[in-house]
C-alpha cells in the first residue's frame, strides 16, 4: 500500500511540474516608430507586469520620480541590462535634487510592489520607421502577471512621454489564463495628443537642459514646471521644430516635424506559445 501510495504522489508530482512547464509562454512587445521623417523619436521603454494594480501616473496628478527620470532622462534604472551601458546613461545619476533615495527610478519602485513580475527595459533613441523589441516569459495564470504598463520617453524633449496611466493598464491575460480574451495581438496606436508632459522640468528645449541635445548631467533643467502635474504635451517651440538642434546621432534629422499630427507609435503585443 505505502508503495502505491508513494507512486501515486509521484506522479501526481511529476504531472504538476510538466503542468507547470506547460503554461509557461513568451510575451513580444514591439515598438515602432510611426512619425513622419524628421519627427518625434522614441526612447528606452520601460515594460513591467503585475497584478492591475500597480501605480505609474495618473493625469492631472503629479508624476512619481520613477515617470519623471524616464520623461526627462529616458532613465529607467535598469543597471543589470547590459546593453544599455552603450549610448545615454541609464543610471540614476545626475542632479541631487532630482536624484536621491526619496526620488528613486522606475526599476527601483517596481522592484519594491508586492503586485510585480518582471519589468525590462529595450533600446535607445529609435529614429522614425525603426523597431524596438521586446519578450518576457510568463506563466499565464499567474495573477501577478496578467496586466501589462509600459512608459516611453519622446526625444527630444525637456518631459515628454506616453504610456499607460494607473487605471489604465493593458490587460493581456483573462483569469482562465487565454491571452486577449482569445482574440489575438493586442494592437495600440499612439497619436499626437496621446503625447503627455510629466510637468516636471520647464519646457525650455535649449541644448544644455534637453537630453539628446547637448545635455551632459542627467537632471539638468529647470524643476518643477509652470504647470506641475502630468498633463497634455502643449507641442514642441521654435528652438525644435525651426531646426535650432539636432540630435548628435543624426546630423540630416532637423525635427521639422515635431508637431505634425497623426500617429508617433504603434505598440504591438503578442503572445508566442
Amino acid at each position: 500500500m505505502k508503495i502505491k501510495i508513494a507512486r501515486a504522489s509521484l506522479v501526481l508530482g511529476l504531472a504538476l511540474v510538466f503542468s507547470g512547464l506547460a503554461q509557461a509562454s513568451t510575451i513580444q512587445i514591439t515598438f515602432r516608430n510611426a512619425a513622419s521623417q524628421n519627427g518625434v523619436w522614441i526612447m528606452r521603454p520601460w515594460i513591467g507586469l503585475h497584478d492591475g494594480h500597480f501605480q505609474t501616473f495618473l493625469l492631472g496628478q503629479p508624476a512619481p520620480s520613477g515617470i519623471q527620470h524616464i520623461a526627462e532622462d529616458g532613465v529607467t534604472g535598469d543597471v543589470s541590462n547590459t546593453s544599455l551601458l552603450s549610448g545615454p546613461p541609464n543610471v540614476c545619476s545626475g542632479d541631487p535634487t532630482v536624484y536621491n533615495d526619496a526620488n528613486p527610478c522606475q526599476f527601483e519602485i517596481f522592484n519594491n510592489y508586492a503586485g510585480g513580475s518582471q519589468q525590462i527595459t529595450i533600446g535607445g533613441p529609435t529614429i522614425p520607421g525603426a523597431t524596438l523589441l521586446g519578450n518576457l516569459s510568463v506563466d499565464p495564470f499567474d495573477l501577478k502577471s496578467q496586466c501589462l504598463s509600459f512608459i516611453v520617453m519622446i526625444v527630444p524633449s525637456n518631459d515628454a512621454f506616453f504610456g499607460t496611466p494607473s487605471d489604465r493598464p493593458i490587460r493581456i491575460y483573462d483569469r482562465q489564463g487565454r491571452f486577449n480574451h482569445g482574440n489575438g495581438p493586442i494592437h495600440l496606436k499612439v497619436l499626437r495628443r496621446n503625447m503627455l508632459d510629466a510637468g516636471t522640468e520647464v519646457n525650455t528645449e535649449t541644448a544644455t537642459d534637453t537630453a539628446f541635445f547637448g545635455q551632459v548631467v542627467n537632471g539638468t533643467g529647470t524643476h518643477p514646471d509652470t504647470n506641475p502635474v502630468v498633463h497634455q504635451h502643449p507641442g514642441f517651440g521654435p528652438a525644435i521644430v525651426d531646426g535650432f538642434n539636432i540630435y548628435p546621432g543624426s546630423q540630416t534629422n532637423m525635427f521639422s516635424n515635431m508637431n505634425s499630427a497623426g500617429e508617433i507609435a504603434e505598440v504591438t503585443i503578442t503572445e508566442i506559445p
